[in-house]
């Protein structure tokens, strides 16, 4: 009984983790500057590719080629449907101007890359071919070094490489952000090594009151002198890290401070159903931005500065909710429609 209360109050916590994560990802995509969401960006998507590293399961008596496969079937294939579908209605209904390339976007599907002009009308789309590459990585990796302090070295290596081609190839267009993929294996891996052999994360849940504000004010202190350093905030998506120190220590400061929250909060069921369907927010929440923002720029002659104030939030609350709505009726939808052809 006692592995059970403990595989639940793993995954709740996880849930509760990710559920804060895509918060942050959603309400920091709103913010109008470097300058209000420096913090944010510090740590935000180092916390999802660590988590994806704490859950990812690898059996090396399983072929490399079925777990490829099924990689393709639970990220790319999502991928490409969220990708056409937000194409579509970017096409239709957003009007993209004169200067948006087309062809250029349809390519950068193709491409899986974050960098402009790839993905422009739902770049936050990166992160899944990314995340497939990642875990394709990490699966060679754990299929043929099988001690610990060699993956922990390769690892190390992987975030010099990784910030090597930040240094010297800032803006290349890496298939599948295999480039970014360097830098974000680190935090997968160390996720997936953390979970079994470190006592870090148990210290999180001990310690879980001192630790919170204590990791966030160290996330602060190292992503505001990355920031005043270089002049704008980092961004995994185009492989932007800026100081290669502050970055690590901004990054897994803020990973701590999350989980030390997630272990305070315990159990909240807002939360636990947003992590539950990260994916889907993180599909979707771009595109009805774009949406929601050309309807309230339309609106000039309309004094909107209470709501300018709070949009972020309100942004937040109103995707989350057409998204989520939206979901559960198609999903109600197909359930009838199924149902029917079964009698």
């Amino acid at each position: 009984m006692k592995d059970v209360k403990t595989e639940v109050s793993r995954i709740t916590w996880i849930d509760v983790c990710r559920g804060i994560g895509i918060l942050l990802v959603m309400y920091g995509h709103v913010l109008s500057s470097d300058k209000n969401r420096f913090l944010i960006y510090s740590f935000h998507m180092p916390l999802f590719f660590f988590l994806s590293g704490w859950v990812f399961k690898y059996n090396r008596a399983e072929k490399m080629k079925n777990f490829i496969i099924k990689n393709i079937k639970q990220i790319i294939i999502p991928y490409f449907i969220f990708a056409l579908a937000t194409f579509t209605i970017w096409i239709i209904f957003l009007h993209p101007d004169s200067n948006a390339n087309i062809l250029a976007e349809l390519g950068g599907i193709l491409r899986g890359n974050g960098h402009y002009p790839n993905l422009e009308f739902n770049s936050p789309l990166w992160f899944l071919p990314c995340l497939f590459s990642v875990k394709i990585i990490y699966a060679f990796v754990t299929h043929f070094v099988h001690k610990r302090r060699f993956v922990y070295l390769l690892l190390a290596l992987s975030s010099a490489l990784g910030y090597i081609l930040f240094l010297h190839y800032l803006d290349s267009n890496i298939p599948y952000s295999l480039d970014i993929a360097l830098t974000a294996l680190v935090f997968f891996g160390t996720g997936h090594l953390w979970k079994s052999h470190s006592q870090i994360i148990p210290y999180c849940k001990k310690y879980a009151l001192l630790f919170f504000p204590a990791a966030l004010v160290l996330t602060y202190i190292f992503a505001l002198l990355n920031f005043q350093q270089y002049g704008f905030q980092i961004d995994m998506r185009v492989n932007r890290l800026n100081n290669y120190f502050y970055f690590y220590a901004g990054a897994f400061s803020g990973i701590i401070s999350m989980i030390s929250l997630s272990y305070l909060i315990n159990h909240n069921r807002v939360l636990e159903y947003l992590g539950k369907r990260t994916m889907i927010l993180f599909a979707w929440h771009y595109i009805i931005f774009t949406c929601i923002t050309n309807i309230t720029d339309s609106m000039t002659t309309i004094d909107f500065a209470p709501v300018k104030i709070w949009f972020p939030a309100i942004y937040t609350v109103i995707a989350c909710s057409i998204i989520l709505v939206s979901n559960t009726l198609i999903k109600r939808i197909n359930t009838i429609f199924a149902t029917s052809h079964t009698k």
